[in-house]
Parts: structure tokens; C-alpha cells; sequence
């Protein structure tokens, strides 16, 4: 059942702003039960702005966090911020441009529990690699290198996956749509 069939039933209303981004939730019944909801393209953009505000925090300003300034900050300080800024841009971007949601709300407290995974493991992440006590890696500038060339592989990777999926599911439609027109139920890998 579509929870917005319901809402709009219960004669709730939804306002919305630019490609369908909620600004405040749907009241909806689900299970009997009246809860707040919030669009699918809120709850992600609030998860991945998050990392972005979180991270930054962290990368300029050690001796607030710290009660230290670092002296010198090795290059793979830098390239990690780089790296942890061009994913989170290119999540919010996706998900302004590229997804397609097959439901139009989620249930307002997902958003809390999504946010804190996400807002939560990027201060843990930033603490460690900005910290003045960091170290630089074993191999230097060779695994440095190494390892943002797969980065940035594996960044092209998911986002021509994510474009296939996109892909499978046209402009309008809830479901994905395979050649003969629908899309056949998989179980496990086959």
C-alpha cells in the first residue's frame, strides 16, 4: 500500500519543494498506527550533508578538537578530505539528480537512526585521519597513490551502477521494468 494513498485519505498533505524534496512530513497509518513521515529525498540528503559538516569540522580546526594544532600535515591528510568531499558531493547529487524512489515517504524516525550511522561514523573517521598524532602510510606516496586511483575506480563504478538502475525504473513509474515489461522476482544470486 503507498503511504501517501493513506495520508491523503486522512486528508494530510505533503509540501514539497524542488524534484520532490518533502520540507516537513506526512502523518500516514501504518500498521494501524499513525506516525510521521518524511520523503525519501530528505531523509538522504540530510544523511549525506551530514559527513560533509561533520568531516570539515574535524579537517581545519585540530585544536579545537584536539587541544593541539598539528605542525606539518602529511599529503594524505589533504587527499583523504578531497576523497570523503568528492563521495558525499557526488552522494547528494545522485540523489538530486539521479534516483528515482519507488515509495514516496519513510518513517520520520529513520531519519534520526540514518543520520546518526552516517553523521555518527564520519566524526569517528575524521577524528582518527586528522588527528596531529596521525601517521602517514607505510609505503607513502606509493600506496597513497595506489589507493586513490581505486578510489576513484570504484566511484565510477558505483555511480554506472547507479545510472543502471536508474535506468531499469522510468521517469514516473514505481517499479522496474524489465524488456517484456516487468521485472521478475529474484531470490539469491541467480
Amino acid at each position: 500500500k503507498n503511504p501517501i494513498t493513506h495520508a491523503q485519505r486522512a486528508g494530510h498533505t505533503t509540501r514539497k519543494l524542488w524534484r520532490g524534496v518533502c520540507v516537513y512530513g506526512v502523518q500516514c497509518c501504518r500498521g494501524g498506527a499513525e506516525e510521521n513521515e518524511v520523503g525519501w529525498s530528505t531523509v538522504f540528503l540530510a544523511e549525506y550533508a551530514g559527513p560533509l559538516a561533520v568531516y570539515l569540522l574535524f579537517y581545519p580546526r585540530p585544536a579545537l578538537v584536539y587541544g593541539t594544532s598539528r605542525a606539518g600535515t602529511d599529503i594524505a591528510v589533504h587527499v583523504a578530505m578531497v576523497c570523503w568531499t568528492l563521495h558525499y558531493a557526488k552522494r547528494l547529487l545522485e540523489t538530486l539528480f539521479v534516483h528515482r524512489f519507488s515509495h514516496a515517504t519513510m518513517p520520520l524516525r529513520n531519519l534520526f537512526k540514518n543520520c546518526s550511522y552516517y553523521w555518527g561514523f564520519t566524526a569517528f573517521v575524521s577524528y582518527y585521519i586528522n588527528h596531529p598524532l596521525y601517521t602517514p602510510p607505510g609505503l607513502g606516496s606509493v600506496q597513497l597513490f595506489a589507493g586513490l586511483a581505486l578510489f576513484l575506480v570504484c566511484e565510477y563504478g558505483n555511480f554506472s551502477i547507479h545510472i543502471a538502475l536508474r535506468d531499469l525504473r522510468p521517469p514516473g513509474r514505481t517499479r522496474a521494468c524489465g524488456k517484456e515489461g516487468g521485472m521478475e522476482e529474484r531470490r539469491g544470486f541467480s
